[in-house]
């Protein structure tokens, strides 16, 4: 026997362990690497905002020139994209094919356009079964600002970075509470 054969079992525990520790760390290190884009958001649906433990939303996107009349993603078949320009908070927004994007897109975002507005499929952030109430009345009641950031890598489709409430990220916001949010009071 050679030493391959003889030692297929190692050299096979090495690859199914080393391999899928060097694919996270590589996502690591995009995802350490990439811009922070964040977009404000409101609620999807007032009936039904929370859904599980995740908060559900729309994005407030900051369209350029108006928000798009017409499904731009129907038109020939052509995948529909969402061109971010400069900017790390709210930036300037326009919908155009994938395959022609303005040179003032810092960030390119696919996705789906129609009634007037652009969809990434990120619409809900989980949220810790302790606060969801909370945090949920604060966000339906319109107290604090609520925004999405997106991890925006190179080539990828976004991921979301976490929850902003008010500026601060949602774990820090809780640590400014002691811990515990409290809903705001029930209207008269």
């Amino acid at each position: 026997m050679n030493f391959f054969q003889k030692n297929i079992a190692v050299i096979s525990v090495l690859l199914a362990v080393i391999l899928p520790l060097f694919i996270v760390i590589k996502a690591e290190k995009d995802f350490a690497a990439a811009d922070i884009v964040r977009f404000d958001i409101e609620p999807y649906d007032p009936r039904d905002l929370m859904y599980g433990h995740y908060l559900q939303f729309k994005i407030k996107w900051n369209w350029k020139v108006g928000a798009p009349d017409k499904n731009i993603c129907a038109e020939n078949g052509v995948p529909c994209c969402l061109c971010v320009e400069e900017g790390a908070v709210n930036p300037l927004v326009s919908p155009s094919s994938c395959q022609s994007t303005a040179p003032s897109c810092k960030h390119v975002i696919k996705g789906q356009s129609g009634n007037g507005d652009f969809h990434t499929g990120l619409d809900r952030y989980y949220v810790d079964e302790r606060l969801a109430l909370s945090l949920e009345n604060i966000f339906r009641a319109g107290k604090e600002k609520f925004s999405i950031g997106f991890s925006m890598r190179k080539n990828q489709k976004p991921a979301i970075e976490t929850l902003y409430v008010g500026d601060k990220p949602l774990k820090e916001y809780v640590e400014s509470k002691g811990g515990v949010i409290e809903p705001p009071p029930a209207a008269p």
